[in-house]
């Protein structure tokens, strides 16, 4: 486990899949938070910066990869935290 908890765990990524890994991990903190800091969302603007900058050609697509990771690791911090 990482420091902020996360699994560490070296994992073997599909080609489709790297573009938004790398967007994944390079925007994860970048949170749209509400009321007592609780996170709401993912900044969509800095993924779309972050994308830009890595030449990122299936924008839609990668956008959409890296929102569904963002929400089920919320989501497991959450029902974890239960």
């Amino acid at each position: 486990m990482g420091r902020d908890g996360e699994d560490t765990s070296i994992v073997q990524l599909h080609p489709e899949n790297e573009d938004a890994a790398a967007v994944y991990l390079l925007t994860r903190g970048q949170v749209i938070t509400a009321g007592e800091g609780q996170v709401v969302d993912v900044s969509i603007p800095a993924i779309k910066i972050v994308m830009d900058v890595l030449g990122v050609q299936d924008q839609r697509g990668c956008l959409g990869k890296v929102l569904r990771v963002f929400h089920e690791r919320e989501n497991a911090k959450a029902a974890n935290a239960s």
